[in-house]
């Protein structure tokens, strides 16, 4: 959930349907909204600087929380929405979540709502975050992982900013955001799971992967090889330019992973700083 980060918007190999845009209240201009709506960021923003606020309440999924003041920033007003509205329209009660970069669970909590106690919700996280999820989700049936998860399993040094959500498996790219962050840049060693292994193991199959992991999104797809092929699941991905090439990875190789496995892509929303947020369906979905 990185509502910050370096890059320069770039062309992609799929047209890009236009996300859809928010009904706008008793006719009001959208561009006055989307001004009202900077203008409180900025506000907010000032307010916090100037009292040391560093937290802010956020009402989601039926209950209140209380968020690191930029992530609010994101969540309320930037393009997360597009996410609430996609897990609502694409889940369904007594589906399975899976929640890979699951950060604090704001994700996991709004599925968990969806799915009811029929569905199951289950949320991956390897950095510090995860006592914060803990704390979020623990009350909660769903089944919270400390690992990452990748192509291959086994151990990996996860570069962690206090429980930031710009902390990578990369040094680079968690240096992308650093001076945004508070603290210093700390190696953290962490398990390394594939969902493969992992479906395998526990015995589940998602209906939806909502993946957000700074760059590392095809590698966690490659480890969800027989997955995608076989069961098929909805997927919500993140997909972060800049971060994708310093891991070794390119959009191109991303989209090539997707159709090659018999997934059709659309954007839901594309972000000011060059990451956008793609809903990916079955073909027999897509039809």
């Amino acid at each position: 959930m990185n509502t910050r980060g370096a890059g320069t918007a770039r062309p992609h190999l799929f047209p890009r349907s236009r996300p859809r845009a928010t009904e706008s209240p008793a006719g009001l201009p959208r561009l006055t909204l989307r001004r009202a709506r900077s203008w409180t960021i900025s506000g907010v923003r000032s307010a916090t600087n100037r009292l040391g606020i560093d937290r802010l309440p956020c009402h989601c999924a039926g209950s209140w929380t209380s968020i690191p003041t930029h992530y609010w920033y994101g969540l309320s007003f930037r393009y997360e929405p597009a996410v609430y509205q996609t897990l609502k329209a694409e889940l369904k009660r007594g589906d399975t979540f899976f929640d890979v970069g699951a950060h604090f669970g704001i994700w996991s909590r709004v599925a968990h709502q969806i799915v009811g106690p029929e569905g199951s919700v289950v949320a991956f996280e390897p950095s510090p975050a995860y006592s914060r999820l803990e704390g979020y989700m623990g009350k909660t049936q769903a089944r919270l992982e400390n690992v990452a998860i990748g192509s291959e399993l086994g151990e990996a040094v996860f570069f962690a900013q206090g429980a930031a959500t710009t902390g990578s498996l990369s040094r680079e790219v968690t240096a992308i955001n650093e001076e945004f962050e508070d603290g210093e840049v700390s190696e953290l060693r962490v398990p390394i799971q594939r969902l493969d292994d992992y479906c395998e193991e526990i015995g589940i199959t998602p209906s939806l992967i909502k993946i957000d992991v700074e760059g590392f999104e095809l590698e966690a797809l490659r480890g969800a090889q027989n997955l995608l092929e076989k069961r098929r699941p909805k997927l919500v991905i993140e997909v972060h330019p800049p971060q994708l090439e310093l891991s070794g990875g390119s959009e191109a190789a991303l989209f090539e992973h997707l159709e090659s496995a018999g997934y059709s892509s659309q954007v839901i929303d594309q972000n000011e700083n060059s990451l956008f947020t793609i809903l990916c369906l079955p073909d027999a979905f897509s039809a």
